[in-house]
């Protein structure tokens, strides 16, 4: 995936994706603990701070896929979401790697992380308690907002 379109250039697709290499011994994901990182990027800066995610994931320095959201979708507030996944959000060690390197990128401010099952299951921000499993008020230590659930 060496897509080096520009989000706010692109209309025909809702997200553009980023892809990390293979690693030695990889396993196919496990869907039900994924998660990822959010950043709500100004839209004016969105096509910058793509490239330096995009760059990054493709170079293996953050986690296993990244996502922008495109001129082809809405974008409250004027922010662009993107995306930045990680393999298994109970493996703080990986989340906590992967928010350095976003901290590394110079994205200073909050941060959210969201498990994907919490977007399968439609809990979003407002909704039934917090959207967010971890937090990170501008520096690298996380705040645990609810302990990790499987389904059950």
């Amino acid at each position: 995936m060496d897509d080096q379109r520009k989000p706010s250039q692109v209309t025909g697709d809702p997200w553009i994706w980023a892809q990390a290499p293979p690693r030695t011994g990889d396993l196919e994901p496990n869907l039900m603990f994924s998660g990822k990182w959010l950043l709500f990027i100004p839209e004016v800066h969105a096509d910058e701070a793509w490239a330096q995610v995009r760059d990054a994931t493709a170079a293996g320095n953050l986690g296993r896929l990244a996502k922008v959201a495109t001129a082809g979708q809405d974008h409250p507030g004027g922010k662009v979401v993107m995306c930045v996944y990680t393999e298994d959000c109970r493996d703080l060690a990986d989340v906590t790697r992967v928010l350095a390197g976003l901290r590394n990128l110079g994205h200073g401010g909050r941060l959210n992380y969201k498990e994907d099952l919490a977007t399968r299951a439609g809990r979003y921000a407002g909704s039934d308690g917090p959207a967010s499993l971890y937090t990170s008020s501008g520096g690298t230590l996380i705040r645990t907002l609810r302990p990790v659930t499987a389904p059950g």
